[in-house]
């Protein structure tokens, strides 16, 4: 019986010092966003235009970002009509005020286009079966039955569909697209986000991503850039929390720097935040782990720079 346990003290004793030893994976925790406050931001923004249709120059800027979309979505690249889209843009950014103001035309327009996206969207989803989703997001051969929506689709998103492909955005399943409510809230911020680009182009004193997303749609946005985004590189991601650290103040900047620049390699810059971030919360126990892993990794790193 004793030496029954005895064997069982050294057994635990082994299980508890190798324990001890394992690594906690360094990542971001998963999260779930509230749909609550995004279901809002697209009703305000859907009221806000009700009604509304673009009149004289605004309905000229639509065709010519039509075309644009059309022929980069054909691969014809940047070219006159990309040139013509912005000195449009250009002239409709010089009119918004500096308090932003919802009810100006630049912003009605992308909510406007914003709303014919996701109505493509929709229709390009009831049409689009599992091989035409597949031969989307890997660029293969699109069959004639299904180039209408299709078309339809880029002509208000351009080549937006592969690259949200890419990027995880959205992914192709048995039945046709993968959309989830979570999905349809992010792609709707994503390309807004990208409509922002276009403005963002023309001001380097203005980021017109606050001007046309709601705070919600921001915080999502940036959160899956910095926690999900298989496409974004590590300097994209610190970005990323730097918006999320804005948005609300309690978002934990270091740990969430400490976190990317692990993931990316640079273990000094990893130490400097979780040594920063554990001095906010001495309580927090994986910080502290990340941080001895941290010291490890970049004291092996060290060695191995200066070995012959």
């Amino acid at each position: 019986m004793i030496r029954y346990l005895s064997i069982l003290f050294l057994v635990f004793s082994l299980f508890h010092c190798n324990r001890s030893d394992l690594e906690i994976p360094v990542e971001f925790d998963s999260f779930t966003p509230d749909l609550a406050p995004l279901e809002q931001a697209a009703a305000s923004q859907q009221k806000a235009i009700s009604g509304w249709q673009p009149q004289g120059e605004l309905a000229e800027v639509v065709e010519v970002y039509r075309t644009f979309n059309l022929r980069l979505g054909a691969g014809a690249g940047l070219d006159e009509a990309f040139e013509k889209l912005i000195a449009r843009m250009k002239q409709m950014l010089a009119q918004v005020p500096a308090e932003k103001s919802p009810g100006e035309d630049a912003v009605r327009l992308v909510y406007w286009i914003t709303e014919k996206y996701q109505e493509a969207f929709d229709r390009l989803i009831e049409k689009c079966p599992a091989q035409c989703a597949r031969a989307v997001c890997n660029l293969g051969d699109i069959k004639e039955e299904w180039r209408p929506a299709l078309e339809d689709f880029i002509a208000w998103a351009g080549d937006f569909l592969p690259h949200a492909c890419r990027n995880g955005l959205i992914q192709p399943g048995d039945k046709g697209f993968l959309v989830t409510s979570e999905a349809r809230y992010l792609m709707r911020a994503a390309f807004k986000m990208r409509l922002s680009g276009l403005f963002n182009a023309l001001s380097s004193e203005r980021d017109t991503s606050q001007l046309f997303l709601s705070p919600a749609e921001q915080q999502l946005y940036f959160r899956w850039v910095a926690e999900r985004s298989p496409g974004a590189d590590w300097q994209r991601k610190l970005q990323a929390v730097v918006e999320l650290k804005r948005l609300d103040p309690k978002y934990p900047l270091a740990m969430s720097r400490g976190i990317i620049h692990y993931q990316a390699g640079y273990y000094e810059a990893a130490v400097a935040d979780f040594e920063f971030a554990a001095s906010e919360d001495p309580s927090h126990a994986r910080v502290k782990s990340w941080l001895a892993q941290a010291r490890r990794k970049a004291a092996l790193a060290e060695k191995k720079k200066q070995s012959p």
